[in-house]
């Protein structure tokens, strides 16, 4: 709920018949006036601008001014949401004039201004807009690295901690490379009313009590899972084992009273709603006639052997008596083929009733056996709709017969599947659903499972999915016990003190409540001093085996460091903006193979490889070499070795060169080994000795035949994009 007030101040006022009483009061601008002096007190404001307005805005939560200064060409704005008592809420300044800078091509630079130098700038811009007496920053350590060629601006973000405590409060900060200026800032708690104030920060329980209560939270279910990938055939073929956590609440202990409480209980007002839509659409291919067909064309065409026409596989999911078709008109087929050449269908079915309201049934069937793959239904609204006439015994026996008439084979393997932290049933539903899923060794496997719903009103089939594959089941010998896979995935955690935001129901008897209760609230928030578990990586599951917690890969990176490199500038300067190899080593007298010069090349683009361990990644790398314009697949060849000439040509031709370079006969190299230069490369190596790319050092020789070295291929990257 939000209430825009406009408020145009002016030096004059035009007074006609306006009783003086009005004419005299000026409140308002009073009140700007106290904003824009407390909120010229934190920032700098130059003067510059010429022109300056100030709005009232009421959130339904809180009020704040809008603050906007403008120049005479209007180039220039600086805008500032401020509370009444001056705090700073958001920051913004935008220039017309600001150095943007944008390449086509993949050519990346180091920054004028460094991160650090960044966050500094952030440092001190925050040090003067936060109440320094209570609150304080930290910054977030996830910092992952930039695309170089187009960065403007460095982001930060982090949390502002009350009396030295984590917060439900974060910001955002933006640093301007080429103005070294900060250009946008922004509190969380914009939209938010904390009751109550801030708690003291001394808890009266013990952090030992506190982490007992949160360990009793802890529950955890075994199952298979294909989280391992095949390194022969790249396939996830092998079920494993693994305890994973079972969601049960959102957990916190008052640090004063000791009461353990589920956050997610304070909410059971608040509802949850959303749709999804599942629909594949391809366009139909069309056929030309008295035109003759390429060998390719024809192929394709061939492949549509055995793929039914749309009249048998309606034929087919009309005999599915279970799907319950009658009155129902197909309106719409759609076919699709998959890589593997495999066809399907999406049928699409519609019934009106006596209201005109259209139910629709979505039907994807194999388009060659018309074996059912997945369906739904879609209801129209309706508040009067019918009470239930089939039980959840009745439904769920409904449910076996169709899985037992259709996936006769695999559902022999199933067992029903229920999860304790969903809930399938929704009262006053029209279906009732199932999961069944394929058990092995005793354990449940949820990737192989069906998905049936049951309309309680007839009966009918309204929804079907799921999936099965072949699958080996690793042994369940030698697993660690609940209680070890338990202790194992608290032990990733931290109890930590901090501020919490919990929902506070508004008392309909206290009088500074009510302008709230009007405008439509039943709660705000509170801060409270509580122990939460908390992990910079929270484990998904726990291997069965070994115990040991799995956590998914993090991708943060800010910089490299290497057992091998102690002194190499180049080499240190690109690895502290993460670029290089992953791995630990450079290995820089290495000869450059072009899988090495690729993976250098992409890691200036934030995704890092390491060529010796990535070897199931090295498709991935290539894939992103060329879109960035490095190479062509036609150019591929992973263990080639590159010359020094071709290395340059490489770098310049994807940085946008390429063209130019290839013009003959305008281009003077001085090295004393010009002539050896092939002439394919000399317009390159040209191009790269003027902008400093390559140099003679003190024999001035350039070597071009020679391989390049890892440690030569740093050199040139790095020579490059300080151009």
């Amino acid at each position: 709920m939000k209430k825009l007030i406009s408020l145009i101040l002016s030096a004059t006022m035009i007074l006609g018949s306006v009783p003086k009483v009005f004419a005299a009061d000026n409140s308002l601008g009073d009140t700007l006036t106290s904003v824009t002096s407390k909120v010229k007190s934190q920032i700098d404001v130059g003067n510059e601008y010429t022109n300056f307005s100030g709005t009232a805005q009421d959130n339904g939560i809180n009020e704040y001014w809008n603050l906007l200064w403008e120049n005479e060409d209007n180039d220039a704005r600086l805008s500032v949401n401020a509370t009444a008592e001056g705090k700073i809420m958001n920051y913004n300044f935008s220039s017309d004039a600001e150095n943007y800078r944008y390449e086509s091509n993949f050519a990346p630079s180091f920054p004028k201004l460094t991160r650090d130098e960044a966050k500094e700038i952030a440092q001190k811009f925050l040090n003067k807009v936060i109440d320094t007496s209570i609150e304080s920053v930290e910054f977030s350590d996830f910092n992952s690295t930039a695309q170089l060629q187009n960065t403007t601006n460095y982001y930060f973000n982090g949390n502002l901690k009350l009396n030295g405590l984590a917060s439900p409060i974060d910001f955002s900060i933006m640093v301007n490379i080429a103005t070294k200026s900060v250009t946008s800032f922004s509190r969380g708690d914009i939209n938010t009313k904390y009751v109550g104030g801030v708690p003291s920060e001394k808890p009266s329980t013990a952090k030992d009590a506190a982490s007992k209560k949160l360990y009793d939270t802890v529950k955890m279910k075994l199952e298979y899972t294909t989280d391992y990938i095949n390194s022969n055939t790249g396939e996830n073929d092998k079920g494993v084992l693994r305890y994973f956590p079972i969601s049960t609440g959102d957990y916190l202990v008052d640090a004063q009273s000791g009461k353990l409480i589920n956050k997610n209980d304070l909410y059971t007002n608040l509802d949850n709603a959303g749709f999804e839509t599942d629909a594949v659409k391809e366009s139909d291919a069309t056929r030309g006639l008295g035109v003759e067909l390429s060998k390719a064309e024809q192929d394709g065409i061939d492949k549509l052997a055995g793929v039914l026409p749309k009249e048998k596989l309606d034929a087919a999911v009309r005999a599915m008596s279970e799907l319950n078709m009658t009155g129902f008109t197909l309106t719409d087929t759609n076919y699709s083929k998959n890589a593997d050449d495999s066809y399907f269908c999406n049928l699409t079915y519609a019934k009106a009733d006596e209201k005109n309201e259209i139910t629709r049934k979505y039907v994807y069937v194999d388009a060659k056996s018309a074996e059912l793959v997945s369906m739904y239904t879609n209801y129209p609204y309706d508040e009067n709709a019918e009470k239930e006439t089939i039980s959840k015994a009745d439904a769920q026996k409904k449910a076996e017969a169709f899985l037992a008439k259709y996936k006769k084979d695999n559902f022999a393997q199933t067992k029903l599947y229920t999860q304790t932290d969903s809930n399938f049933h929704v009262e006053n539903s029209l279906n009732e659903s199932f999961t069944y899923a394929q058990q092995a060794n005793g354990y449940f496997f949820p990737e192989n499972a069906y998905q049936v719903s049951v309309n309680t009103i007839n009966g009918s089939i309204d929804g079907f999915s799921g999936n099965f594959r072949k699958v080996t089941f690793d042994s369940k010998e030698g697993i660690v016990s609940l209680e070890q896979a338990q202790k194992a995935y608290f032990n990733a955690f931290d109890t930590t003190l901090s501020y919490v935001r919990i929902p506070k129901k508004l008392d309909l008897s206290m009088p500074e409540y009510d302008m709230y209760i009007r405008k439509g609230y039943s709660y705000l928030y509170e801060l409270k001093l509580a122990y939460t578990a908390t992990a910079k990586n929270i484990p998904y599951a726990v291997d069965a085996k070994t115990g040991k917690n799995l956590c998914n890969e993090i991708n943060n990176i800010t910089s490299l460091t290497y057992s091998d490199v102690k002194t190499d500038k180049e080499i240190l300067a690109l690895a502290s903006y993460g670029i290089g190899y992953a791995g630990g080593k450079f290995q820089k007298t290495k000869q450059l193979t072009q899988l090495d010069m690729v993976a250098l090349l992409v890691s200036a683009n934030g995704q890092l490889y390491n060529p010796l361990d990535n070897a199931n990644k090295v498709d991935e790398l290539y894939n992103v070499a060329y879109n960035l314009g490095i190479l062509t697949k036609t150019q591929r060849n992973d263990n080639k070795n590159i010359t020094r000439s071709e290395l340059v040509k490489t770098v310049l031709s994807m940085s946008g060169y390429g063209k130019t370079a290839e013009l003959q006969g305008i281009y003077l190299c001085n090295f004393k080994d010009e002539k050896s230069i092939p002439a394919q490369y000399y317009g390159y190596v040209a191009i790269a000795q003027g902008l400093g790319v390559v140099k003679g050092g003190l024999n001035e020789m350039f070597y071009p035949n020679d391989v390049a070295t890892r440690e030569q291929a740093a050199v040139i990257l790095y020579n490059f994009m300080n151009r």
